[in-house]
Order: C-alpha cells, then sequence, then structure tokens
C-alpha cells in the first residue's frame, strides 16, 4: 500500500493527503515519513538547502596581513587580482596567455618586494594556484596558504567582490568595446586603479591609500584648493646660509688632483642651494652651498710712520672728576628743633653784603616748594623769618634782609639728609 501511495513520487505532505482519505492505520504518518525520505529517486533530484548566512573572516589588524587573490578574464585578456583585507588596496597585475605557477610567483614578487609578506594568502581551488610549487613558495616565506572550497566563490568574497569592481569600472570607460591594444588597456586599468584607491570605501569609511599608508593621495582635484602653510618650509630655509650677488666667497675648486680654495664673486642664485660664481682666473661655474664659504676681509693695520704719527697725536677725552660732598656733621631728632641757620655767623646788614671769606660756613634756607633745605650764596636771612615760613606764617618785615643785587643768581645745593648741618 505504501508504494502505490508514493508510485508518483510526491512529496510528503500530497502522498499524506492521498492516504488520509483511503486508509488508515496505527502509525501510518511515521510510514509515509520513512517512505518518502528513503526514496533514492525523490532524494536524486532534491534542490539544494536554503543558504546559510555568509559567515565573514575576522578583522585583520594591520594593513597587508591577510591578501585574496584570484583570476579575471577580460576578453581574451587575463589579470591577477590582488586585494588587501584590512585596507581594500587593489592591484590588478595582466597575466601572460602562459598563466603559469612560475609566472603567478613572479608576479607576487614584486608585490612582496613593494608591500612585505603577508602573514596568511587566501585563493580559490584554482590548478594553476594550488599546486605543490605554489605552496613551497607560500612555506620557504613563511605564509600560510589558505583555499575555499570548490565551486563555492563566496569563501573568496573579497577577491570576487574586487574582480566584479574591476570588471565594471573597465566595461564603463570602454564602453563594452574591449578590440583595444594592450598598452590601451593597461592605461585604462592604471587610471581606474588610481580612482578607487583614492575613493572612500563604504565599509571602512576611509580611501585604500590612507589605510595603506597612512596619507590621501594627491589628485588633480586638489589644484583647486588653497596651498597649504609652509611655516615649516620657511624656518627650514632660514637656518641655511645665503649669499648675495656681487659677494665674495671662497668657491671649491676641483681643476687639480687636489681640490682648493679659491676666491670668486656671487654672479647669479639658482635654485635654494645652488649658486653661479665667477672663480678668478677660472670664469663662471656653478657650486653647491657646500663648496661655498664666507670670505672676510683682513685686517689692515697702520704700516707706514704718518699712520704711527697720526695715531700717537689722538689724545682721549675723559670726564672730569666730580669732588664727593661732605658727609652730614649731626642726626638731630627733628627738623623743627634743630636750627636752620648759624646763628653766630650772621651779621648786620652791612656785614652781610661784604663778600664772604674763605672758610666761611654757608647760609641755610627753607625752600617750601621742594620741601627741603638749601644753600644760598651772597644772601643771609633771620632765623625768625625762616621759622615762620615753615610755620605758615608771614616773615616779619624787621627780621627779614633783602639780597645783595648781583648778576648771577643765588647758587643752590640740596641735600638729601633731613639733617642740617650746624
Amino acid at each position: 500500500m505504501l508504494e502505490e501511495l508514493h508510485n508518483g513520487h510526491l512529496g510528503i505532505v500530497k502522498t499524506k493527503g492521498i492516504a488520509r482519505g483511503k486508509m488508515w492505520w496505527p502509525g501510518i504518518d511515521s510510514a509515509i515519513e520513512r517512505l518518502v525520505s528513503s526514496c533514492s529517486a525523490c532524494s536524486a533530484v532534491r534542490p539544494e538547502p536554503p543558504r546559510a548566512p555568509p559567515a565573514p573572516w575576522p578583522c585583520a589588524a594591520a594593513a597587508w596581513e591577510r591578501v585574496h587573490i584570484d583570476y579575471m578574464q577580460l576578453g581574451h585578456r587575463t589579470y591577477l587580482v590582488v586585494v588587501d583585507s584590512y585596507s581594500k588596496w587593489l592591484e590588478c597585475l595582466h597575466m601572460s596567455s602562459t598563466m603559469s605557477t612560475k609566472m603567478l610567483i613572479q608576479k607576487l614578487k614584486y608585490l612582496f618586494c613593494t608591500f612585505g609578506l603577508p602573514k596568511l594568502l587566501v585563493s580559490d581551488n584554482d590548478p594553476k594556484i594550488c599546486n605543490a610549487e605554489f605552496r613551497f613558495f607560500c612555506k620557504v616565506n613563511g605564509i600560510k596558504y589558505m583555499t575555499s572550497p570548490i565551486y563555492h566563490p563566496c569563501s573568496n568574497g573579497q577577491a570576487e567582490n574586487s574582480v566584479r569592481t574591476c570588471k565594471k569600472m573597465l566595461k564603463c570607460i570602454l564602453s563594452n568595446n574591449l578590440n583595444v591594444s594592450n598598452e590601451r588597456m593597461n592605461e585604462l586599468l592604471l587610471r581606474c586603479l588610481f580612482e578607487y584607491r583614492s575613493s572612500i570605501h563604504s565599509s571602512t569609511g576611509e580611501t585604500p591609500s590612507k589605510l595603506m599608508f597612512g596619507r590621501e593621495p594627491r589628485t588633480r582635484l586638489d589644484l583647486i584648493l588653497p596651498p597649504t602653510n609652509t611655516d615649516m618650509q620657511t624656518s627650514c630655509d632660514s637656518s641655511v646660509r645665503r649669499f648675495n650677488i656681487g659677494e665674495k666667497v671662497w668657491a671649491r675648486c676641483y681643476t687639480s688632483r687636489k681640490p682648493f680654495w679659491s676666491q670668486a664673486t656671487i654672479v647669479s642664485r639658482e635654485g635654494n642651494r645652488m649658486y653661479t660664481v665667477s672663480v678668478a682666473g677660472q670664469g663662471v661655474c656653478k657650486r653647491h652651498i657646500d663648496q661655498l664659504l664666507r670670505y672676510t676681509e683682513r685686517y689692515k693695520t697702520p704700516e707706514t710712520a704718518n699712520d704711527v704719527c697720526c695715531a700717537s697725536t689722538f689724545q682721549p677725552q675723559y670726564p672730569t672728576a666730580i669732588s664727593p660732598a661732605p658727609p652730614p656733621v649731626g642726626m638731630p631728632g627733628s627738623i623743627n628743633n634743630a636750627p636752620l641757620v648759624n646763628t653766630a655767623s650772621m651779621n648786620t646788614h652791612s656785614n652781610a653784603e661784604t663778600s664772604p671769606q674763605e672758610g666761611s660756613e654757608p647760609t641755610l634756607m627753607l625752600d617750601e616748594d621742594r620741601g627741603e633745605a638749601v644753600v644760598a650764596d651772597r644772601q643771609s636771612v633771620s632765623v625768625e623769618g625762616i621759622v615762620d615760613r615753615q610755620n605758615g606764617g608771614e616773615q616779619s618785615e624787621s627780621a627779614s634782609v633783602a639780597p645783595k643785587p648781583g648778576p648771577s643768581a643765588p647758587q643752590r645745593y640740596r641735600t638729601k639728609h633731613p639733617s642740617l648741618p650746624l
């Protein structure tokens, strides 16, 4: 009965539907499931199971740590595509028609001498790659070699995506016209690679050049940007020796077997380090700044008797010495208690008009504007007048004595000490 139910090789659900309207016994559902699952004819044409979600590769820690390679067919040409998993840096190298393992190793050596040896190299199961010679090459250079499953390109998806990107860019530029020369194709390929490396990748958010070399590449679009800061260049140029046009220098000459220094003159400047000089007896030549020395004029000493005589008649002018002021005699406690004038030296009006004798003590006056006691020549005052002026009163007319008229003004000498000499 089970074989009759499964005579049309229907599935489990439809076979159960037929049995429910015709027959029943205990365990009929389990029996139908075992029959259909074990049918060899149904298993031979069974469809593929649903695809599992892609398992991502572990993220690389540095540039050129894990590299994926694959071949790309474009018309009748074959290219080797190499992509870095960390920076997404893309390389596309034209292969010869032979596509031998020796040619593959030669192309990889060219890349390894530029970027270094990777830690892991991933490829598909192409027999031109996955062979004993290539495995030995990876083992000698300390590279771990890994292959993806056969006919499962998703396992090497990094290289497959790079192949698809290269094909799309080249076909768009050529407008699907692949019948061009190899030189033209290589030129367009370099153009595509340059544009790809200088554009931001969607998965990293940076350009492949930035992640690979740590800087952005300079493109033609950078010509519209303003110039960058040149403070570093200015600071560097300021420390370089410079010579002026017409300046005398010592130039290095190489006309003899042993180089020597010869006197020369700066004619012009060629760049930041080169100068055109005129060497005495040898003509005009170019010299680097390292081959030039500054010329110093020789010091000229007096050699003739006339120069020596003229030099001996010169008399230097020295400043006139000033005699120091005499030190103060006493230190009274208060300027109000100390006598302002020497009353013993005061005479009558007639005696004051006479010229003072040599060795006589000077007469002191109180200057209200300056607040200092000053010495007056050819002038005598009374003690009461000075005291009254100091206390804010008016000077007594009977005590004041008119100064002796004279052509010259009285000479005053200030004293910084609060005390007054007796």
